[in-house]
This record gives C-alpha cells, structure tokens and sequence, in this order.
C-alpha cells in the first residue's frame, strides 16, 4: 500500500478517535473487544452486540459501523470534517492553490533552441488570420494561423532536431502541444514531407509515438489534397512542397508545421519558396536569416507554451476525484502489530 494512503487510513482508522484503537473502535470501550463488552460483540445480555442497539447493524448503531459516530456519520469517512470535507482529506478548507500553480510552472515552456532561420514577418496584422507569437529582439520566431485548418510555422528548423531537444528540455513537451493545438487530445497520423534533418531525426519521432501518434517521414507519397487529406498533420521544411495543394490542404481542415532557416538556397531562395503558402495568411519569411541563436524563452502568451498545462480547476477536481476514490473505499481490515491490511482493492 502506498505510504500516503497508508498515512490517511492510520490517521482516520488506526489512530482517529472513532478509528480503530480510538473509544468507540474494535479495541475501544464500545468496540468488539471493550472492556466490559456492554457494547461489544461478546456483551452479556446480547442487546448491544451485533445486531444491538449500539452494535454494526443496530437501530441507532451511535458506536455502530454506520452510526452516528461511524463510518458515514458525521465526524466519520463521509462526514463533514472526515475525508470527504469540503476540498479534501481532512480539513474544511484545503487550499490547492500552490500545488496547482507549481504544477503549472512545471509544464509551462521555459526555452526553445534557435540557430539562425528565417525571421517571420506579418504582412497584415489581423489577430483573426494569424498571430506572431514568438518575438526576440523584434524577430519573428513562431507564428500561427487559423483557418479551417491551423498552421504553425517557426523561423528555424533546429527546434526539432535531436539538437534542439538536446539543447532544451522543453522541446517534447513543445511537439505535444503543437499536436494538441492541431486535434486537441485525439490521436492522430502525420507526415514530415521532407528530407530536412529538423523533422526527421530520431527525438521528433520517437516522442509522437511514445505519445500513440503514426508518424512517417520521407517525399515519397503523393502531393494531391487527396494523399495529404489522409494525414492529420503535415510537417514541410527545405523541400518545396506545392504551395497550392498545401493551402487547399489547411483550407480544408488540415495542419502544417513549416519550418524556416534550412539554408537550402539561402535567405531569399527560401523566402520565395514559401511566399505563395505564407501570402495566404498574409505572412512572409525575411530575405535574411536573423542571426538568432541559444535557448529562447516565449515572451508572450499562447497554448503552444501552455498547451499541455490542465486548467487549474480541472487538476483540483482531479485531486478530489482521487481523495473520492480513497473515501469509498470498501475493505475488509486486518489489524496485526499496528497494521492494516487491505484485502479488497479501490473500485
């Protein structure tokens, strides 16, 4: 048995007043083996044992199993300041909140490693059509858009080589939240439609796996909206890929991440080869590369730094839950040298 639950069954069985070894427990005064047994199960006259006034099943069980003083009376598991309490295991007032934010803290995307791309530059800023959300120095980093389909496209490719994840502990978490903000928590099927070393080392596609995504790699399947349809997300960076069968794809309901900064061609090679996708959205790849390079920390808010982070309410109902699933417990007690065994299983 886990040492908390341990903790929690001693403190409101083995050692809580109503517990085991408290006055109204199987070694108490009115317990089974009390002192002088009125109220136990070997009491002289039978009123008070089993099915007694004060026994497991009696009338008004006080001492009982299911009496006032019980299991589900007031001060018992269910009771009010037993462990079903208004927020927790035992207090009134439990205060998740330090928890909760510490959780969010630990989730929360610290860095991303850059090495010299393409800055991103909005053509026309329109928080509807696309958003740069991601900025260093006044560069464009990342920046998304929302049609009916979303794309995702960062100035640099190196965030999802083996460097980047090596480079940033953050960057797994950063690849799951760029799928959660495609589909949300489905599983999905997705395609690096590319050569480029940033979408096809071995971090990218063992994290969408380990995570119960598909995930294939390669420029040998077939560019039509119809092959590209079958996938749930499209990863693009280097290799040109037909602009317009591409934007059709998002227009439809389907996902790119486009990565930047390959250096194939240079700056402005790479610029052109993206313009026709990128001016669907009224977006653009700079002529130069930036220069920017290191770990860098988002500055501004966005579901791709926080994606993955629960919403605090919905971590506290889960604590809840799981305090719930403590309280209903339905166990058969064995008490030998101060222990508890439990001999049936949480439901």
């Amino acid at each position: 048995m886990d040492n908390w639950i341990k903790g929690i069954l001693f403190r409101f069985v083995v050692d809580g007043k109503r517990g085991i070894d408290g006055k109204n427990g199987i070694n108490g005064i009115n317990g089974i083996d009390g002192k002088d047994g009125k109220s136990g199960l070997d009491g002289r006259d039978g009123k008070n044992g089993i099915d007694g006034k004060n026994g497991i099943d009696g009338k008004d069980g006080k001492n009982g199993l299911d009496g006032r003083d019980g299991i589900d009376g007031r001060n018992g598991l269910d009771g009010k300041d037993g462990k079903d309490g208004k927020n927790g295991i035992d207090g009134t007032n439990v205060d998740y909140t330090p928890f909760l934010k510490s959780i969010e803290s630990l989730l929360r995307i610290k860095n991303l490693y850059y090495n010299n791309g393409n800055s991103i530059i909005d053509l026309k800023p329109n928080p509807l059509l696309n958003k740069i959300i991601l900025t260093y120095n006044g560069q464009g980093l990342i920046a998304v858009t929302e049609n009916k389909g979303k794309v995702v496209v960062n100035s640099d490719e190196w965030i999802l080589s083996n460097t980047g994840f090596k480079n940033s502990q953050d960057t797994p978490t950063f690849l799951l939240n760029v799928i959660k903000y495609f589909i949300g928590d489905k599983k999905g099927k997705f395609h690096a439609l590319s050569t480029n070393f940033g979408l096809t080392e071995s971090s990218l596609e063992s994290t969408l796996t380990t995570a119960g995504h598909k995930f294939t790699k390669g420029m040998n399947i077939k560019i039509d909206l119809a092959t590209l349809s079958s996938y749930d997300g499209i990863f693009v960076a280097g290799d040109l890929v037909d602009n317009e069968v591409l934007s059709q794809y998002v227009k439809n309901g389907g996902n790119v991440y486009l990565a930047g900064g390959t250096g194939i061609g240079g700056a402005v090679a790479e610029s052109d080869r993206w313009s026709t996708f990128l001016g669907k959205f009224d977006l653009k790849f700079a002529n130069v590369y930036n220069g920017v390079v290191g770990n860098i920390p988002p500055n501004l808010s966005h579901p791709l730094f926080t994606g993955m982070v629960p919403n605090l309410d919905g971590i506290q109902k889960l604590i809840e839950d799981l305090v719930a699933r403590v309280n209903t417990l339905e166990a058969n007690y064995t008490v030998i040298s101060n222990e508890v065994a439990i001999h049936t299983p949480l439901k």
